[in-house]
């Protein structure tokens, strides 16, 4: 069942194609700052509904990603980055890219976050 999201003043809408089995919490410099819980989908599992203009972007470092947030409001909605979901030092670098959609942002009448089990990335001391 899709399910759609939205920043706070709404400007940003999205949708994904079904509830996420689970979230990730992330403690990196930016995710622990905002307090996004990640739902990971393929690319054409999500569909973005805003004007280019009502979504920014962060990019930092050499990071492969970047996340977007509400230009108006400033929340943070999603990101994209390659897939490390799998990745262990010494593998080669993915190259399958993902995309993380803050699972807070997600309707709240139609979906539970409380009921999804939420898992721990150490992504300060992981990456």
């Amino acid at each position: 069942m899709a399910l759609t999201g939205s920043c706070h003043c709404g400007a940003v809408k999205f949708e994904v194609d079904a509830a996420p089995d689970a979230v990730t919490s992330c403690n990196c410099t930016y995710c622990f700052r905002t307090g996004a819980l990640w739902a990971y989908y393929q690319p054409d599992q999500v569909r973005l509904t805003a004007e280019p203009d009502k979504v920014a972007t962060y990019q930092f470092g050499t990071f492969t990603g970047a996340h977007h947030h509400c230009a108006a409001c400033g929340s943070n909605t999603h990101g994209e980055s390659l897939d490390w979901r799998d990745w262990k030092p010494g593998d080669e670098f993915p190259t399958k890219r993902i995309v993380g959609v803050n699972a807070r942002m997600l309707d709240r009448n139609a979906f539970d976050l409380s009921a999804v089990p939420v898992a721990t990335v150490d992504g300060l001391n992981g990456w």
